[in-house]
């Protein structure tokens, strides 16, 4: 069982129903549970059904052009596998603001404390894991975020708790604001 479908209980609070949805770093999983279609891009082409899209998840390609399609992003576990993950997290949160003036990303990342422990006790490790986090350390990159774009786009911070053995559970609004009121309404 992946990590998703194991604390798919907890996001589905947080899930906005019947808007496209991307599960980056989909893995061998589709979601099951999900009452709509939701697309998933991954980088390895064997998973290619469950993937639709197979691709990089902090490329230009995905960041640039797939990504901004969608209302909803979903990811688990993927987020940690990347040293330049405030860049990759300010890509998720806001390329395509323009075609979705709002987006609303739901992530599960390692809790670094609790997953250690859980090592130390004897889980495998995971050595793709480039960054591991602390509770809080999302939403402190979520407002340096929001220092950096001056209020053009507001982000909401809807919650960033722990969930099961050693998981955060992330999740947050961002919303493009435009001179012109019509679009920002």
């Amino acid at each position: 069982m992946t990590e998703l479908e194991m604390h798919w209980h907890t996001l589905v609070p947080y899930v906005i129903r019947d808007v496209n949805t991307v599960n980056l770093g989909c893995g061998a999983e589709q979601m099951p549970r999900f009452p709509f279609p939701i697309t998933g891009i991954d980088t390895n082409p064997a998973l290619f059904p469950p993937a639709n899209i197979i691709g990089d998840c902090r490329s230009e390609f995905v960041c640039g052009y797939i990504v901004p399609t969608f209302r909803q992003v979903i990811s688990s576990h993927l987020l940690e596998d990347y040293e330049d993950w405030k860049n990759v997290l300010d890509q998720w949160l806001t390329r395509g603001l323009a075609t979705h003036h709002k987006r609303r990303l739901l992530l599960l990342v390692p809790d670094k404390h609790k997953f250690r422990a859980a090592v130390a006790a004897g889980q495998p490790d995971n050595l793709a894991h480039k960054h591991e986090f602390t509770l809080g350390e999302l939403t402190q990159a979520v407002d340096a975020l929001s220092r950096h774009y001056s209020g053009q786009v507001k982000f909401k911070v809807l919650t960033e708790s722990h969930v099961g053995a050693y998981s955060i559970l992330f999740v947050v609004d961002s919303e493009r604001y435009y001179e012109d009121s019509i679009l920002s309404e």
